[in-house]
C-alpha cells in the first residue's frame, strides 16, 4: 500500500518499527497476546511514540492518525501482524 503521501522506503520502515514495537510489548510483558488486537489498540500511541523517538516525522504522524487513511493503516497493522508471526 503505497500512496503518494508515503513511499515504499518510509513503509516498509514504519511496518518494521510496529512489528518491533509488538514484539518489545508483549517480552516486556511476559504474555501472550493477540497480537491483531495489540496492533489496533496501541496504534496510536505506537505512532506517538515513533514520532517522539524521530522515527516518523510529524507529517506521517499525522497521516498515521488520520482515521480517513483506514486501507493504509491497515495495511501497516496487517503487514506487521504478519511480521511478528513469522517471527514468532
Amino acid at each position: 500500500m503505497i500512496t503518494q503521501k508515503m513511499n515504499r522506503a518510509r513503509f516498509l520502515m514504519i511496518t518494521e518499527a510496529l512489528t518491533d514495537y509488538l514484539e518489545h510489548y508483549c517480552e516486556e510483558e511476559h504474555e501472550p497476546f493477540d497480537v491483531s488486537y495489540l496492533a489496533n489498540d496501541h496504534f496510536d500511541e505506537f505512532v506517538n511514540w515513533a514520532y517522539d523517538d524521530l522515527i516518523i516525522s510529524a507529517g506521517e504522524r499525522d497521516l498515521l492518525l488520520n482515521r480517513l487513511e483506514r486501507k493504509l493503516i491497515k495495511t501497516i497493522k496487517m503487514k506487521a501482524v504478519r511480521g511478528y508471526l513469522m517471527s514468532a
